[in-house]
């Protein structure tokens, strides 16, 4: 189990980090991006959901691989509590889902765009912009904090 500050953040070991890098690899590696209009055949309202088996592999969307990355976590006894989906606009304007791990050192990012964890300023960086965060502690459907 993983342990967690007086605030409830992370506290970043050397087995924490190890298993954010293997999550945030095998995440990428094990689901093909996949638009919701390809895979359920329409895009609005987006669905989210864990990625879904096409054949032989898993495919899903910028959310659907956040959501698979937070289950991987879960499942290795990370708390739920700093596993923060966060909704962002993309440089190209497009909205995109990535899951911020907040730790008592600092934040980490995982994205499907980046092959490695990254931190919220090198994506800000690229023209990515921050705009909602599910609240720390909270579920999804409840109210989200606004970034910008």
């Amino acid at each position: 189990m993983f342990q967690v500050n007086e605030n409830g953040l992370l506290i970043l070991t050397d087995e924490l980090g190890e298993l954010l890098t293997r999550v945030q690899r095998r995440g990428n590696s094990e689901v093909t991006y996949q638009t919701d209009a390809k895979t359920y055949g329409y895009e609005n309202p987006e669905k989210w959901s864990y990625p879904k088996e096409d054949g032989t592999r898993l495919v899903g969307d910028c959310e659907d691989i956040s959501i698979y990355k937070h289950r991987l976590l879960v499942e290795a006894g990370v708390p739920l509590a700093p596993l923060l989906l966060t909704i962002c606009k993309d440089p190209n304007g497009g909205g995109h889902c990535v899951l911020c791990v907040c730790t008592e050192n600092k934040d980490f990012i995982m994205c499907n765009n980046h092959e490695v964890l990254v931190v919220p300023r090198t994506m800000i960086r690229e023209g990515y912009t921050f705009l909602y965060r599910q609240g720390f502690g909270r579920k999804v459907d409840e109210p989200w904090d606004v970034l910008k």
